[in-house]
């Protein structure tokens, strides 16, 4: 079995997980209506978070990896990561932590003002005839989720990260699915790496920013 073919399966194995786990989880406050295969996207609002995508994305292509070249020719070399692919899965690991508690601390602050699910207005004893209810659905990774335009304005600083994420997520299967001598990492460089950090950095200063509660 080739390098490739073993990083394939191994990534169709780490979806397959998701897949079940996500529908594994159970009704949570009416935050998920029922069991779906996407629900490991959905944060505690009850919409879909680019944040859990990256993270999950990420983790899987370098999971996938790590296992690859682990069984072709060793743990020595699989724990060889290139520098610029752990800055960038640092970033973003980094970046889903702090976005979370950003959202965690304005859930507290200002639940009336957040479009999110019946179940998420009630559990902070908002009326939610009184706020912005909506269901989930995959276009809430990049529309605003607060304020006058929640669900109705596209937020440039999550489309961007939307498009880097899905720019390198493509380049590193090319990159991977290339014959080679021996397996190794994609080597995105640091240049890359901290590109997607300032993009990441834009995206957290505008989401702790408060956002105008007038049309």
């Amino acid at each position: 079995m080739t390098f490739q073919t073993t990083w394939i399966l191994s990534l169709l194995a780490y979806l397959l997980g998701c897949v079940l786990v996500g529908l594994a989880i159970p009704q949570r406050d009416n935050l998920v209506a029922k069991s779906s295969w996407t629900s490991l996207l959905l944060d505690n609002r009850g919409r879909y978070s680019l944040n859990r995508l990256q993270v999950i994305a990420w983790t899987g292509l370098t999971l996938a990896t790590f296992l690859a070249i682990a069984i072709r020719v060793g743990l020595e070399q699989a724990s060889n990561i290139e520098n610029g692919l752990l800055i960038l899965t640092g970033i973003s690991g980094t970046s889903a932590t702090l976005a979370g508690a950003i959202k965690d601390n304005k859930n507290t602050l200002s639940a009336d003002q957040i479009a999110g699910t019946k179940g998420f207005h009630e559990s902070f004893g908002v009326r939610s005839e009184a706020t912005k209810v909506v269901a989930p659905r995959f276009l809430q990774m990049i529309l605003e989720e607060e304020g006058a335009g929640a669900d109705k304005i596209v937020n440039v600083a999550k489309f961007q990260n939307l498009i880097l994420l899905v720019t390198f997520c493509i380049v590193y299967v090319v990159i991977v699915l290339q014959p080679v001598a021996e397996p190794k990492y994609p080597n995105f460089g640091q240049e890359l790496a901290w590109l997607s950090g300032i993009s990441y950095g834009s995206y957290l200063g505008q989401k702790v920013t408060p956002k105008s509660t007038k049309p």
